[in-house]
C-alpha cells in the first residue's frame, strides 16, 4: 500500500519512480550522491525571482522558476533533464518562499550533500 512508502526518503521514492523498484541501501547511497551532484541551482534563478511581484501566485512563480532552469540548463533528454529539476527542487523552492516572502538577504548557503528536505528546510531557515 501507499501508505507504507510514508517511511522512505523522498530520494528513494524519486528512485522507485524511475526504476520501478524500492533501491537497496548501496543504491539508495548512490542515487542520493547522483541527486546531489545534480542539485545546484545557478545564481539567476534567484535573480529572476527577485524580480517577480510578491502577490503573484506560487505556482507562477515555480513556473518562472522551472522555465528559466530550462532556459538555462536543458540537456535535451527529457530523463536527465527531470533527474536535474528534482535535485534542484528543494532548493528552488526554499528560494522561492523566502524571497516571495521579503526574506531575499542572508540565504544560507546550499549544502548538496545533505538530503532534499535538509536543504529545502536550511534553504527557508526556519
Amino acid at each position: 500500500p501507499i501508505a507504507e512508502l510514508a517511511h522512505y526518503a523522498p530520494e528513494d521514492i524519486v528512485y522507485l519512480l524511475f526504476n520501478k523498484e524500492l533501491p537497496t541501501s548501496e543504491q539508495s547511497d548512490l542515487f542520493k550522491a547522483e541527486l546531489a551532484s545534480r542539485g545546484r541551482v545557478p545564481e539567476s534563478v534567484a535573480a529572476v525571482f527577485s524580480t517577480l511581484p510578491k502577490d503573484g501566485h506560487p505556482m507562477d512563480w515555480l513556473s518562472v522558476g522551472i522555465h528559466t532552469l530550462g532556459m538555462l540548463e536543458t540537456t535535451g533528454d527529457w530523463k536527465e533533464d527531470a533527474l536535474n529539476l528534482i535535485a534542484r527542487m528543494p532548493r528552488m523552492m526554499g528560494l522561492l518562499f523566502r524571497i516571495r516572502e521579503g526574506r531575499g538577504a542572508d540565504i544560507p548557503e546550499d549544502d548538496l550533500s545533505a538530503s532534499m528536505v535538509q536543504r529545502f528546510v536550511r534553504t527557508l531557515a526556519l
